[in-house]
């Protein structure tokens, strides 16, 4: 590969990357939201497992 092929294969390169972060920057507030929404179940199954745990009967052991 000359260093002009080089050159040129890393432009593209440069260019594909900013198409990236260009795309991942659009798509961050879903990926936030999405975030949030987990978090929210977690919070969610945590209380329900904690109720559960409540009503329990105590072992002896």
């Amino acid at each position: 590969m000359t260093n002009e092929q080089t050159e040129v294969a890393i432009q593209k390169l440069i260019e594909r990357m900013n198409r990236i972060e260009a795309t991942v920057m659009q798509n961050r507030p879903v990926v936030d939201q999405l975030g949030s929404a987990v978090d929210a179940a977690i919070a969610t199954m945590t209380r329900a497992t904690e109720t559960l745990a409540a009503r329990l009967p105590k072992s002896n052991g």
